[in-house]
């Protein structure tokens, strides 16, 4: 900048303006720009990424229950294939128990029977497990006095508790009450349960089943009024981690106890199936001292029943049949009988008892026998 006033021309003087930016246009803002638009790449990536895994994840899934339904197929194939020739078993089996008194004979048709329907009582279980995935099991309900009903369960077992010496108790807090239930389904569910527990609880072990009536619900459930059967053991009991899975089809646990023992994985399934379709609740807790606790919560009353599901003739539903349970003294003394007068001795070991007493009994004749449960 200079001045000029006629011929006078005064110093020139410079002057340094300097003209701001806007606000969008600075270097921070173009820094944030960079910082967003990297995160914005950032975040599909790895919006990307999980979209990726969850449909990896759904893939697996299905695949897996493509291989459930895939394993359920086949053994509803073989099941259709082997109800028949089962049926054809034990129905000429009954025959010959009813006919044939010798003793020995008695205790073979007896082993064949309990075995025969052990498979078939298997086999239904599969093809009650497909009813209800297709929707199919249509339960009736009738008013049962539920205490008397389940004390007849009870006693169905009380000749495996004497076999393994377990001390199996009966407990209630009322002696009558009447609870709307199908008498054709439900047992099922103490009868799965209570074989569970005399399948992990070890000798001179303890299984206890208390029935209750609940008034007042909680975190477990949503029901107010209701019946509670629970059925406690002091057995090897459950992982935290496996609780929500033990009721989940084909899932089993796996432990040194029960490897010789392996089940199908199907009961708690069924189990957990069939209390929802009596609008109840079911689930497990360990004890304090060891063990696990079932325990099972049916509402009270018929209000929600449709009417669609009331049995019309209750008295044309009869008990499903339960094996025979032989006495521990018949089975001993038949051993003395045949024992043999030969000078050497067998030790048989072998977990599963009929499996030991039929191997005894058939050695018997050549040679003394001593049978045992364990190696130990």
């Amino acid at each position: 900048v200079k001045a000029v006033d006629y011929n006078s021309v005064s110093e020139e003087k410079e002057i340094v303006i300097h003209i701001a930016p806007p606000w969008y246009a600075t270097a921070g803002a173009q820094i944030i720009y960079i910082v967003i638009v990297a995160l914005l790449a950032f975040l599909f990536a790895m919006y990307v990424r999980q979209r990726y895994r969850s449909r990896q994840k759904m893939m697996e899934h299905q695949h897996a229950r493509e291989i459930n339904e895939a394993k359920l197929q086949l053994f509803m194939n073989i099941a259709h294939e082997i109800r028949t020739p089962m049926s054809m078993i034990i129905s000429p089996l009954g025959k010959l128990v009813a006919a044939d008194e010798d003793p020995g004979r008695q205790k073979s048709y007896h082993v064949m029977k309990r075995n025969a329907e052990r498979i078939l009582n298997l086999i239904n279980q599969l093809m009650d497990v497909r009813k209800i995935d297709k929707g199919m099991m249509v339960l009736k309900f009738q008013e049962i006095e539920i205490v008397s009903f389940v004390r007849d369960l009870y006693t169905y077992f009380e000749y495996q508790a004497k076999a393994k010496n377990i001390n199996f108790n009966f407990y209630t807090d009322t002696e009558a009450q009447c609870l709307w239930i199908d008498p054709k389904n439900f047992d099922k569910v103490i009868i799965n349960i209570l074989s569970n527990a005399f399948k992990y609880v070890r000798e001179n072990g303890i299984i206890d089943i208390h029935l209750a009536v609940v008034s007042k619900s909680n975190e477990k459930d949503n029901l107010h009024a209701c019946f509670e059967i629970a059925i406690s053991d002091n057995g090897i009991g459950i992982k935290e981690e496996e609780r929500e899975h033990i009721f989940e089809r084909f899932y089993q646990i796996r432990n040194s106890y029960n490897n010789s023992n392996i089940s199908t994985g199907i009961g708690l399934h069924l189990t957990r199936s069939l209390v929802e379709l009596h609008h109840g609740k079911i689930w497990v807790e360990n004890n304090e001292g060891g063990g696990s606790r079932f325990i099972v919560r049916i509402p009270l009353g018929s209000a929600h029943i449709k009417k669609e599901q009331v049995e019309d003739n209750p008295d044309l539903i009869q008990r499903q049949e339960r094996p025979v349970n032989l006495s521990i003294n018949a089975d001993t003394k038949l051993q003395e009988k045949n024992r043999s007068k030969s000078k050497y001795r067998v030790m048989v070991v072998e977990d599963d008892e009929e499996i030991r007493q039929y191997i005894c009994r058939e050695l018997s004749s050549d040679y003394h026998t001593a049978g045992y449960v364990n190696g130990k």
